[in-house]
């Protein structure tokens, strides 16, 4: 409920900043920026917040900020917890992937949620991983789509915009 609550929030919060600002709307390039910065603001909180690691039927997909990996189970050699807390996923190549969800927070040093998510997330691979190697290949996307996160920063880029005209006609 908490993850869907921050979107409308934020957007309320940039609603109300341009409606206490639009009395001038012709003249003052801030009713424009003021909500542009805002949306920013949520796009980063977005991106951010919406980083995990989800366990599929044959793979492991750890989702970062900007952007995401995929690896088979037959391709994890091991996964563990780093001298700072991080969640880090091994595989046969020897490459190692990062789970930013689980950065080692003051959170995560009381409540331990990385070592829990380090022996579930083992659990389940090793119950699911195939006997004899499957075919398939660790994808890797730089960019990942966030479709809350692009459409404010689109919105953004336009009231920036907006805010730009105005500053140049008034």
């Amino acid at each position: 409920m908490l993850r869907w609550l921050s979107p409308v929030l934020w957007f309320l919060l940039g609603g109300t900043a341009l409606h206490v600002l639009a009395s001038e709307w012709r003249t003052r390039a801030e009713t424009w920026f003021v909500p542009a910065v805002l949306l920013v603001a949520f796009a980063l909180v977005e991106r951010i917040f919406s980083s995990c690691v989800i366990l599929r039927d044959e793979r492991v997909i750890i989702r970062n900020p900007l952007g995401d990996v995929s690896v088979p189970y037959a391709y994890v050699v091991r996964i563990h917890t780093t001298g700072g807390g991080n969640y880090t996923l091994v595989t046969t190549g020897g490459a190692e992937y990062l789970a930013t969800a689980y950065g080692g927070s003051l959170i995560d040093v009381l409540f331990k949620t990385t070592d829990r998510a380090v022996d579930v997330s083992w659990e389940e691979i090793a119950a699911r991983r195939p006997k004899q190697r499957a075919a398939g290949t660790v994808r890797k996307r730089m960019v990942r789509p966030c479709w809350l996160a692009d459409i404010a920063m689109v919105v953004a880029l336009i009231l920036a915009c907006a805010a730009v005209l105005v500053a140049s006609l008034g």
